[in-house]
């Protein structure tokens, strides 16, 4: 294949990937980020997701949310948007206590990630896969963004 012909048709090809390929997320428009604690209780957790179907919070989530600022979610995100920030397997476990929101201008919750340090997982909503495992460095850095916040419980592990 000619040389000019073949870079036109990888052009292409990145072009339609990108137009009809995986959003990063969260995907969806938002305007604020919260984080939360959750599930203080020991034993099973009430909630698996701080964000109920009706939009409502988790009765567990007993605090008032910490807004991140701008540099906190962008750091947030490129975490999650992040192959590296992943690796392979599942733990048994999954007993989250701290959890990311994603808040429309109306204040309605539009994303939402859930964080279990102990057992090295999360969910992530919108997102596919939904659950996945957290590769070390890239928990200790959401832990460190937990601790910044004034978060309890931080270093579970």
């Amino acid at each position: 294949m000619h040389p000019l012909l073949f870079t036109m048709a990888l052009l292409l090809s990145a072009h339609s990937a990108l137009a009809g390929g995986v959003q990063p997320f969260p995907g969806v428009k938002y305007a604020t980020v919260s984080a939360y604690n959750f599930n203080a209780k020991q034993g099973r957790p009430e909630c698996t997701m701080p964000v109920n179907e009706d939009g409502s919070l988790c009765s567990s989530v007993k605090e008032q949310g910490k807004q991140l600022s701008k540099t906190q979610v962008q750091k947030v995100l490129k975490i999650l948007n992040a192959d590296s920030s992943y690796r392979r397997g599942f733990a048994k476990c999954f007993i989250p206590h701290h959890a990311l929101v994603f808040f429309n201008t109306e204040g309605k919750p539009v994303a939402q990630v859930s964080l279990c340090f102990k057992c090295h997982q999360l969910l992530i909503e919108p997102s596919r896969p939904r659950r996945r495992s957290i590769a070390q460095a890239a928990q200790y850095d959401l832990q460190d963004l937990c601790v910044e916040l004034g978060l309890k419980n931080c270093r579970e592990n």
